[in-house]
């Protein structure tokens, strides 16, 4: 893996020298810094330190999982184009994430207000986050398979 030479990894990519495998640890890679830096910067002075880690390393550890799951599901390094077909498939699933998700938080600013309870919002939003990340890779998964049979 090319942690800094981007004109090097785009020569290995434009000469064909890089494989599904490959291609995947990126994807790995991309999603962990990804989740890092949402986590780093979303992490409020405020927030429940205990419950952001919790999410964080269940998330980060789900994703892994689901990456390498969803990777062997499209047939590993012989199967096609496993970054393009996630991607495409991921378009869909995240708008059905982001309509379920505006109705969950719904319902805990309601269930906020109810129970005058602060801390009762980060905590009824760890399983929402860990939850939606085994949903989202539970359908990816059940796609993927479905192109490949």
């Amino acid at each position: 893996m090319y942690w800094w030479n981007t004109k090097k990894l785009a020569e290995d990519i434009k000469s064909g020298e890089f494989s599904e495998q490959q291609r995947k640890s990126y994807y790995i890679g991309t999603t962990i810094l990804g989740l890092l830096a949402v986590y780093i910067i979303t992490a409020a002075p405020a927030a429940d330190p205990v419950a952001t880690l919790i999410e964080a390393a269940s998330v980060i550890a789900i994703s892994i999982l689901g990456i390498n799951i969803t990777f062997k599901t499209n047939r590993g390094n012989e199967g096609r184009d496993f970054i393009g077909r996630s991607l495409v498939l991921s378009f869909p699933l995240i708008i059905k994430i982001l309509i379920f998700g505006f109705l969950y938080g719904f319902a805990i600013g309601i269930a906020i207000e109810i129970l005058q309870s602060e801390s009762f919002n980060t905590w009824a939003m760890l399983p929402f986050g860990i939850l939606i990340q085994i949903w989202y890779f539970w359908r990816l998964n059940v796609h993927l398979k479905a192109l490949n049979t």
